[in-house]
């Protein structure tokens, strides 16, 4: 089928460039514009005539939805001053946000919640020595108190005090024990594990004494035994004016520093005094230890691991 130029390509083609004789040429521009991609040429007749229809709207993409989302060229009321003399529409009325787009919720701070963690929270200051102090805010009543390691307070009142019987602001006082309980107990506790480690590193010196000492092998062994026999007594577990309501966690602390100083007598036995020594337990031993013993548990170092 022979190609049909269009009005715009005719138009074009009759505008030619002209030179005067002896001249230079002067060239005349002529504003064509392209056939769109979606127009079909139809040749009826002796003029040729261009139909344009109509496409399909193109979806919204990702890419557009965010621009507008975001402010960008599209959204009106978001252009900044930047350069010349622009201005900036900051006046109008904001684009519409994405639905998806949510405010986050402020969460509650920890501090927020009321629950005492820290001797901080309680009204405790840092003072000199590190010690932990906490003033009556009252001036009337001017009493302090002293959060000592191990979770105990100790109070004092100012010199001159208007009670004559018994102590003054006692039912303050109890407010205060009362709620900082929670604190102090795990206060407590961890200073009762730090005295244990260091309880067990001073067993293993004691151990090592005994055993060095000039008592005779018999008398050495019956003493290592005794240490074994009395780790749950030996092991002290102290956690003051917690021990009617922690009760619970008096005794697992104590069964297991009473473990774990077991196991390491009876590491130092299998080690400095092997099965096959000289100077090892002794079967007649081992029996008489066991029926004197005070523990529930078997003495039989040879055969515990």
């Amino acid at each position: 089928m022979p190609r049909v130029p269009t009005p715009e390509v005719v138009e074009a083609a009759a505008t030619e460039s002209t030179a005067p004789e002896g001249g230079e040429a002067s060239e005349t521009r002529v504003a064509t514009r392209r056939r769109p991609r979606n127009t079909r040429r139809r040749a009826s007749g002796p003029r040729s005539e261009v139909s344009v229809e109509p496409g399909p709207t193109p979806a919204p993409t990702e890419a557009s939805t965010a621009e507008q989302a975001s402010g960008g060229p599209e959204a009106p009321g978001v252009s900044l001053a930047l350069r010349g003399h622009s201005r900036s529409d900051a006046g109008r009325t904001s684009p519409r946000l994405s639905p998806s787009f949510r405010t986050p919720t402020p969460r509650p701070s920890p501090r927020d919640d009321g629950v005492i963690r820290t001797p901080q929270d309680a009204g405790f200051r840092r003072a000199k020595g590190g010690r932990w102090i906490y003033r009556n805010p009252n001036p009337k009543a001017a009493w302090t108190a002293e959060l000592l390691p191990d979770g105990r307070v100790h109070f004092s009142d100012p010199p001159l005090t208007p009670c004559r019987r018994g102590p003054c602001w006692l039912n303050q006082k109890k407010d205060l024990l009362a709620k900082t309980w929670d604190m102090r107990l795990k206060r407590a506790t961890s200073f009762a594990r730090a005295n244990i480690s260091r309880q067990l590193a001073a067993l293993q010196q004691d151990l090592l004494a005994i055993w060095r000492s000039h008592r005779p092998p018999h008398r050495r062994r019956i003493l290592i035994f005794e240490r074994w026999d009395e780790c749950e007594e030996t092991i002290a577990v102290d956690l003051g004016d917690f021990s009617d309501g922690a009760r619970s966690q008096i005794d697992e602390l104590r069964a297991n520093a009473g473990t774990r100083a077991r196991a390491q007598i009876i590491e130092f036995i299998v080690t400095l005094i092997p099965e096959h020594s000289d100077e090892r337990y002794t079967e007649a031993e081992l029996l008489a230890m066991n029926k004197r013993r005070q523990s529930t548990e078997r003495f039989d170092p040879y055969r515990s691991r």
